[in-house]
């Protein structure tokens, strides 16, 4: 019973922790351009999450992320990332 009452402490605490961290990030407009439709991985915001996160790193965290179809099987993926200060 011990094990599981630190454990669900820790899970809150990392939690209330990884919340006030995310509140001093600085966001910034990030826009690319890759091949194919916006639907390629599932939904387009799904598919420019995935697109951004591998373009970048994993410490970029795209965030509302948004496909626009572009001509000769391209989409232009919009996002905001951490800003590089």
């Amino acid at each position: 019973m011990n094990c599981v009452a630190i454990l669900l402490v820790s899970c809150l605490l990392f939690s209330l922790l990884s919340a006030n961290l995310a509140e001093g990030l600085e966001w910034c407009p990030s826009k690319d351009v890759f091949k194919g439709p916006c639907t390629v991985r599932g939904s387009p915001s799904y598919t420019c999450f995935l697109d951004l996160l591998g373009s970048k790193s994993a410490s970029a965290m795209p965030k509302n992320c948004k496909c626009t179809p572009l001509p000769h099987n391209h989409r232009q993926c919009d996002c905001f990332v951490v800003c590089n200060n």
